[in-house]
């Protein structure tokens, strides 16, 4: 049995997308971001998970709004946000995220939730995806050897009663 932060800094999973800019265009009801990208870790009811993500939008006339929502069984369960498990266009999503028209612009921050029991799978598993909505248009988000996005996600252990 090791220190626990050794054991801690294991339960974090990551992506790192470097090729193929993601568009998203009209996506006016909440959908997925990428497939390809979901994040798995063990957790247990009460657990913190943080979800960080690190990129550059592209800066056209379009919003742009971003979630996360845990899943089981191929479907969206809760969302760290607000709206992103549906598939309507309410919800904001994480409010760090929303990419309003404008400029390019970084993308970063981290959302931050509390597992349920819902949320986890057989084998005590939580799988994160992102999802998103914009308005009318395109919106573009980096994916390229100079212009990386990132995915991270780690499991901070149970929360604090303080």
């Amino acid at each position: 049995m090791g220190h626990p932060r050794f054991r801690k800094a294991r339960n974090f999973k990551y992506t790192k997308r470097t090729s193929g800019d993601i568009t998203k265009s009209s996506v006016t009801n909440w959908s997925d971001f990428l497939t390809d990208s979901d994040l798995t870790l063990a957790a247990e009811v009460g657990d913190v998970l943080a979800y960080e993500l690190n990129g550059l939008a592209d800066g056209t006339n379009v919003t742009l709004l971003l979630d996360v929502v845990t899943r089981v069984s191929g479907a969206a369960v809760n969302s760290f946000g607000g709206g992103g498990a549906g598939s309507g266009n309410t919800g904001d999503g994480v409010t760090a995220w929303l990419l309003a028209s404008d400029t390019d612009r970084g993308l970063s921050g981290t959302a931050w939730y509390t597992v349920q029991a819902a949320d986890i799978a057989a084998g005590g598993l939580v799988t994160c995806r992102l999802r998103c909505r914009t308005g009318s248009g395109s919106r573009v988000v980096a994916s390229s050897a100079t212009d990386p996005f990132f995915m991270f996600m780690e499991n901070i252990g149970p929360a604090s009663p303080h």
